[in-house]
């Protein structure tokens, strides 16, 4: 692309301005193979060779990334960059790159990150209030649960007590149950016992009404008055 004198003339002085800036202090000497950018100037001229003699091919806008191939002993950097698509090489004044990026992408990098920090502060403002909102609600429950556990304790303590109770009761009733059943055996030994006695009664008394009838009889056989004879037998 050709130019016309004036404005060669322009950007032979603007080279030469730039050239005579001073250096940030915060930017490192460039080094080959590593990306670095364009500092804060509003555009800088790319060389066709390592000096100001050489043809400007290029004006690269501030901030522009580029990748230095090798730095020369009389501080000329050779750059590959991208134009219109395309790569592209040339040189220009090391002093004039920076490994950091420029302020304005800094900035606009920092104000990025801002945005993202703020949302993020205002999610975990959110999800703390959440929280909030569930330790009341978890205290809530806790003071509920706690009153069901004091309720409980006292139903345990007066249950314990009448389970106490039932157990001197049980074994109460078990020990009359014993007793019971001692004595419903002793019962049935005694009814057994009298029906003997009666059986044996009875036979007794029956031995005896027959001795009685007996004894009558024979009584009766030998006390019995001599028969009177006849007259008319006595005649004969």
């Amino acid at each position: 692309m050709k130019r016309s004198a004036p404005s060669e003339l322009l950007a032979l002085a603007l080279s030469l301005a730039l050239a005579w800036l001073p250096v940030q202090a915060q930017a490192a000497p460039a080094q080959s193979g590593f990306k670095h950018y364009i500092t804060d100037q509003l555009e800088v001229p790319v060389r066709r060779g390592p000096g100001f003699n050489y043809k400007i091919i290029n004006l690269l806008k501030s901030g522009t990334p580029v990748t230095v191939l090798e730095v020369n002993d009389k501080g000329w950097a050779r750059i590959q960059f991208t134009w219109k698509g395309k790569i592209r090489q040339g040189w220009m004044p090391a002093r004039l790159l920076s490994n950091q990026p420029v302020a304005r992408m800094q900035l606009k990098t920092l104000q990025q990150k801002n945005a993202e920090l703020n949302a993020r502060v205002q999610q975990l403002q959110q999800q703390q209030q959440q929280l909030h909102a569930e330790l009341d609600d978890t205290r809530k429950q806790l003071g509920e649960a706690q009153k069901k556990l004091f309720t409980l304790r006292k139903d345990y303590t007066h249950l314990k007590q009448v389970s106490g109770h039932a157990v001197a009761l049980d074994e109460e009733n078990q020990k009359l149950k014993t007793h019971l059943r001692d004595l419903e055996q002793e019962n049935a030994m005694l009814k057994e016992q009298i029906a003997h006695s009666e059986d044996a009664v009875k036979r007794q008394w029956f031995l005896t009404g027959a001795g009685v009838l007996l004894l009558g009889l024979l009584l009766g056989r030998f006390m019995r008055a001599p028969r009177r004879r006849s007259s008319w037998s006595s005649d004969l």
